[in-house]
């Protein structure tokens, strides 16, 4: 998967941004953190900033430290690392509107307060989505009987 690896260097470089590269267990590792707190990402409990807006949100809370996780093949099933991963240092978060065509990522700070998602179809539904970690909310009894009866 060299396309997307250039892609997001090239991304990097644009943002002059400064980062380490990693891949294996240490990717896989963050990956299964973020998992912990993000893997019902797309669920209706979970309350997400989408486009321009969540792109905003993201760079306002950035501190100039973060990771970029390919955190999903778009022609697989489920969230796995792939290629390589980055710990940045730069003021500026990079576009991954591109590359997400190719792999999906994520963004994040290190202690995963929030997160923005770059998936295969962000141009479709919008741009990527932003949320924080205490924005899921587990459904109540009651919305959980209404969708039981609205099958």
């Amino acid at each position: 998967m060299d396309f997307p690896h250039a892609q997001i260097i090239n991304e990097l470089e644009r943002c002059r941004v400064t980062w380490r590269e990693f891949a294996g267990e240490e990717h896989r590792a963050w990956l299964s953190r973020w998992l912990e707190l993000y893997k019902v990402f797309y669920a209706p409990e979970r309350r997400r900033l989408t486009g321009a807006r969540a792109v905003e949100e993201a760079q306002k809370l950035c501190n100039g430290n973060f990771f970029l996780i390919p955190c999903r093949d778009p022609t697989s099933q489920g969230w796995r690392a792939v290629g390589s991963a980055y710990s940045c240092e730069g003021s500026t978060l990079p576009d991954l509107t591109e590359v997400s065509h190719f792999v999906d990522a994520f963004i994040c700070p290190e202690d995963l307060s929030w997160t923005l998602l770059y998936g295969h179809e962000v141009d479709v539904f919008g741009g990527p989505n932003f949320s924080r970690s205490e924005w899921f909310s587990p459904a109540t009894d009651e919305r959980a009987l209404k969708r039981k009866w609205d099958r």
